[in-house]
């Protein structure tokens, strides 16, 4: 995907740097290099306010929790890309785009893990 990106850039133009996150959780270059600089800037703040033994465990406790971040963003966008394309098919097959019962459990589903990310955001509400 980030070589496919990188074709955008007109030659001899402006720099492009593709921030993508593959199916299976993998970042492109430019991602991890984006979230690699902010850990390493934030590291000795957040070792300051944690008490944390080392500035490398700083950091790594905000790669850890910045790439989960990511992770749950790109997997909640999947779960309403999923949805919006079942919706579309459920069209004239007397799901819920007709009044009719919609039991599959996918809308429950999407919710369930877009609600449950307010657990995982106190870390940065605090701050």
């Amino acid at each position: 995907m980030e070589a496919r990106a990188l074709t955008f850039c007109p030659p001899g133009g402006d720099p492009f740097t593709a921030l993508a996150v593959g199916a299976f959780g993998e970042f492109s270059v430019g991602l991890e290099t984006l979230v690699a600089d902010f850990a390493s800037m934030g590291a000795r703040a957040l070792r300051g306010r944690t008490g944390a033994p080392s500035e490398q465990l700083a950091r790594t406790a905000l790669l850890w929790k910045m790439r989960q971040e990511i992770g749950m963003c790109a997997l909640r966008g999947h779960a309403k890309v999923i949805i919006a394309r079942a919706r579309m098919e459920n069209i004239g097959g007397g799901g819920a785009a007709h009044g009719g019962a919609d039991d599959d459990g996918t809308e429950e589903w999407a919710e369930g893990v877009y609600h449950q990310r307010q657990e995982t955001r106190s870390w940065h509400e605090a701050a």
